[in-house]
């Protein structure tokens, strides 16, 4: 019966490698832009997005770092009965406080980017709102307001997604040069 068994597993296994490595016989045509067959309207949109996503947001995200720094250690030490985490964590908001007025102050005409910045903003939005239901629950002693906190940050976190999604698809057509690392998992962002 072992056998049987062993053999299944095998013979499973052996497909599901298979399966992985099986090409399709399609043919893919690249959309390949270049810097000459951009419009001058797109090479606007283009420089607010590399602008925004290399230049702006770097210069703003330490308080919105700093914040989420200190919420994060209060999951990982809520614990710790010696902090005042109400008290710390209302002075994180300020600093988030801080990131959003930096944040709602960066504003475009162009179309493309005014939504890709938009959902960047009802993220950061969302989060703040979650960190604000986190330290309700902490200073009213409401429990029930970690679940509203919960939903917010995923709320934050599905705008972040789309967020990602539409900078991906812009830096693909724009040939946009992110600096530094980037991904569509949201790290860093309080659990």
């Amino acid at each position: 019966m072992k056998k049987y068994i062993s053999l299944i597993l095998i013979v499973v296994m052996v497909l599901s490698v298979t399966a992985c490595g099986k090409s399709e016989n399609t043919s893919v045509t690249e959309n390949v832009t270049t810097e000459a067959s951009l419009t001058d309207e797109q090479i606007v949109t283009r420089n607010a997005i590399a602008a925004f996503v290399n230049i702006q947001l770097p210069t703003i995200e330490q308080n919105r770092d700093s914040a989420v720094a200190q919420f994060n250690e209060y999951f990982a030490n809520s614990t710790d009965t010696s902090v005042d985490w109400a008290g710390k964590l209302t002075s994180a908001l300020a600093d988030y406080d801080t990131y959003m007025t930096d944040l709602n102050a960066i504003s475009s005409d162009d179309q493309e980017f005014s939504q890709l910045l938009g959902l960047y903003k009802s993220s950061a939005s969302a989060q703040r709102e979650a960190m604000s239901d986190i330290v309700d629950a902490l200073v009213n002693y409401d429990s029930s307001m970690f679940d509203a906190a919960q939903d917010k940050m995923t709320e934050s976190k599905d705008y972040m997604v789309q967020y990602e999604t539409m900078l991906k698809e812009c830096c693909d057509k724009y040939m946009i040069n992110i600096k530094g690392d980037f991904s569509l998992a949201t790290s860093g962002d309080p659990e």
